[in-house]
């Protein structure tokens, strides 16, 4: 488990092993770090040297023999303290030159359960600005399921009748009748410039970035929600 949180920190499989090797051994030789990490001797050399540049490992000449020992965790977290410091520093200018850029058209591909929870944790990282969905699977599912879509009031939700139960009907959702607008797919549209698409029970989605793509759906949605009853 530590080895995969420490590979979202930044380090790979192998440094994360030899690293957590380290931190239970203390002052180590190579093959003591071999026997632990289950790392191969020739692949560790590198990484102690890729851990060094990092600041997460210390050399210590004996008389005899080098030693190898692991920094204390805490510089995980000053590295990543002055990463977020350099980036805050140069994020307006990154942004600038995202604005000036020609404009591209991006697709993501995702499938299985954790790709449509990346896919739902996207939009749910926008919930601050307007999103506009059509929930295949009801308002209380899919991606409402631990987000009640009543707090979010920059939100419009339109919502198939036959998935309707349950619902708290509030400014936010609208009801469509099966027969006059089938919904098999979830849909949202937000970020400015996002579409994320969900069919229904299939466990794939795709998120489109493209302006021109989500305004033309924007049109069609807010023209079928002004046609839906309140």
């Amino acid at each position: 488990m530590l080895t995969k949180e420490l590979e979202k920190l930044g380090l790979n499989s192998r440094e994360s092993r030899v690293y957590l090797a380290l931190l239970g051994l203390g002052e180590a030789t190579m093959q003591q770090i071999t026997a632990k990490s289950g790392v191969k001797r020739t692949t560790v050399y590198g990484i102690i040297k890729s851990l060094k540049s990092q600041g997460l490992l210390r050399i210590v000449i004996g008389q005899k023999k080098i030693l190898y020992s692991a920094q204390n965790p805490k510089k995980i977290e000053e590295s990543l303290k002055e990463k977020q410091s350099v980036l805050e520093k140069i994020m307006p200018q990154l942004l600038v030159l995202t604005s000036a850029s020609p404009q591209k058209t991006f697709i993501s591909y995702f499938e299985n359960e954790e790709g449509i929870k990346d896919i739902r944790k996207d939009i749910l990282n926008h919930d601050d600005q307007e999103a506009l969905i059509w929930a295949a699977e009801g308002a209380n599912a899919g991606l409402f399921e631990d987000n009640p879509s009543q707090e979010k009031p920059t939100w419009k939700i339109i919502v198939p009748e036959n998935k309707s139960d349950g619902i708290h009907i509030s400014s936010a959702i609208r009801l469509v009748k099966e027969n006059q607008f089938p919904i098999e797919a979830e849909i949202a549209l937000y970020g400015k410039n996002k579409l994320a698409i969900m069919p229904a029970e299939e466990n794939v989605g795709v998120i489109i970035e493209n302006t021109k793509v989500f305004n033309t759906l924007r049109g069609i949605f807010l023209a079928i929600w002004e046609s839906l009853s309140h």
